[in-house]
């Protein structure tokens, strides 16, 4: 069915019905369920993904993004916060972070995030020195 999309999406609920979904069924259906739009049932995949491999940070990412998509804000803003805590050296996850906030208004807040952000990264925005690199990377 896999190499039918449609058809395993069609299929998907009656087989995890009778037969126990793998982490690895799970994230291959993921895709698919984006692909066709469908976030309530990505979410609940990713939900159970999530569960079943916490220690992922890229996945709970995406978690996130999909609690904010489908009217969760402050099932990401708790998820966010959590990575945050779980993987405090990882400056992805507060740019992520940061754009959230942004996106709820809290602008200093975000600031404080990407500065965190930028700071792992070996950023400093107050030395025109470190700027110099990054401004020559952008041409």
């Amino acid at each position: 069915l896999m190499g039918e999309p449609e058809r395993a999406l069609h299929h998907a609920p009656e087989l995890e019905a009778r037969f126990s979904f793998s982490l690895d069924d799970r994230r291959r259906i993921l895709p698919l369920l984006l692909a066709r739009g469908d976030l309530a049932d990505a979410r609940r995949q990713l939900e159970r993904i999530t569960a079943a491999a916490p220690g992922d940070p890229l996945e709970a990412l995406k978690l996130a993004g999909l609690r904010e998509q489908t009217g969760d804000p402050a099932g990401a803003r708790a998820l966010y916060a959590k990575l945050t805590r779980t993987h405090p050296k990882n400056p992805v996850i507060f740019m992520r972070y940061a754009s959230f906030l942004r996106k709820q208004g809290e602008v200093d807040a975000a600031r404080r995030a990407i500065q965190e952000a930028n700071a792992l990264r070996g950023i400093d925005l107050r030395d025109d020195r470190k700027l110099r690199p990054l401004l020559k990377s952008r041409r």
